[in-house]
Formats: C-alpha cells, sequence, structure tokens
C-alpha cells in the first residue's frame, strides 16, 4: 500500500502472512517513518481490532486498527489514532496464496486422520 502523510511523517499499512498455525494467518501492521507502531501478529480471526500506544516526535498517542473479512486477497480495514479516523481502506496481502497452502495442508491433514480412523471400522 503506498504511504500517505500523517503528522509530518509517512504512514503505511502492510499485511503479511506469518507462520502461525501453519501460515494460515496475516499480520496487518502500521508503520511511520518506518517505525511499527502497531503489529496484529497474525491472530487467527475472521474480523477483529487491535490497539497499540506508541510515541512519536515527542508526543504520546493510541492507533487502532479495526479489520474485516478477508476477500479477495485483501483486508478491508479502518485505522484510528487518538480515536480520530485517518484510514480507511483495504490492504493486500502479501503472499496471501502461502495462506491457502497453509489450509490445503491442514485440511488434508484432518481427512487423513478422519479417514485413519473410520476404515478400520468400515471393515469390521
Amino acid at each position: 500500500m503506498p504511504e500517505i502523510p500523517w503528522a509530518r511523517s509517512q504512514l503505511q499499512v502492510r499485511a503479511y502472512v506469518v507462520p502461525h498455525y501453519c501460515w494460515t494467518t496475516a499480520s496487518i501492521d502500521v508503520v511511520i517513518d518506518g517505525q511499527p507502531v502497531l503489529q496484529t501478529g497474525g491472530k487467527l480471526r475472521v474480523v477483529g481490532s487491535h490497539a497499540s500506544d506508541f510515541e512519536h516526535r515527542g508526543a504520546s498517542y493510541r492507533a487502532e486498527l479495526f479489520w474485516g473479512k478477508f476477500t479477495k486477497g485483501e483486508f478491508p480495514f479502518i485505522l484510528t489514532i487518538d480515536d480520530e479516523e485517518v484510514l480507511t481502506s483495504t490492504v493486500p496481502v502479501e503472499y496471501w496464496k502461502a495462506a491457502c497452502l497453509g489450509w490445503t495442508i491442514a485440511l488434508f491433514a484432518i481427512l487423513g486422520l478422519i479417514l485413519f480412523y473410520l476404515v478400520p471400522l468400515w471393515r469390521t
């Protein structure tokens, strides 16, 4: 996502797949002048929010990020800083297809376990 100006600085929101839960989650980060001020950390939630306190140029702020359902490779989100809406947009997830691979592996593992335990029952 391109950078936007905020408080004489450059603000950027980015999202990327993280290895939590077999690469099936994504972290959404807010970065100001190259410094991360909020990181969701790859929570296993369809929708949610995350807040963080940070200092910038000697002042304290509170950032809060609300995200919606992941669709078409991106998350819709609302970013507020000190209860003021700063940005409403969508953020594409870097390498989101890796998350699809993780979900596929998890699905096949579950199906394999089910078949492993059910097939002996069918034979009796």
